[in-house]
């Protein structure tokens, strides 16, 4: 299979040019981070609604213990899980944010069909093999 360059395909088809390779994966990575805070942040939710059910199994078990002893770990676990959302959230919203403006970039670069044909040229990586724009001229009579 022949498949291009990845971020040569996407400035030369879609006109979204990152700068080079460098640039494009940079925001690849930028992409993985935020879904990892997002699964992060899902396990989270997940994990708080499996401890709602297992609290009511707790609470008569608890009913036994000291409810001052209790009622401090429960702040104690409370805190650090609001606290670990908190920051999940503020890095998730860093990440977007810079995946938003890197994108919005690479538009503006795409915008200019220089900054297209600069970056998407050998879209498949050979240098050996002409690109597309060469082949067309190859192929079109001279009109004099």
């Amino acid at each position: 299979m022949d498949c291009p360059i990845e971020h040569k395909a996407y400035c030369r088809l879609y006109h979204i040019c990152f700068g080079g390779r460098e640039q494009y994966d940079e925001w690849i990575e930028l992409m993985q981070g935020r879904e990892h805070l997002e699964e992060e942040l899902e396990n989270l939710d997940s994990e708080a609604a499996g401890l709602r059910a297992e609290e009511k199994k707790k609470q008569q078990e608890e009913a036994k213990m000291n409810e001052q002893q209790i009622l401090e770990s429960r702040k104690i676990d409370e805190k650090e899980k609001e606290w670990t959302r908190k920051w999940l959230e503020r890095e998730l919203a860093t990440i977007k944010e810079a995946i938003r403006v890197r994108k919005e970039v690479a538009m503006v670069r795409g915008a200019v069909e220089a900054n297209r044909f600069a970056e998407g040229e050998n879209l498949y990586g050979d240098e050996e093999e002409p690109g597309i724009e060469k082949l067309i001229l190859r192929q079109t009579p001279m009109i004099a």
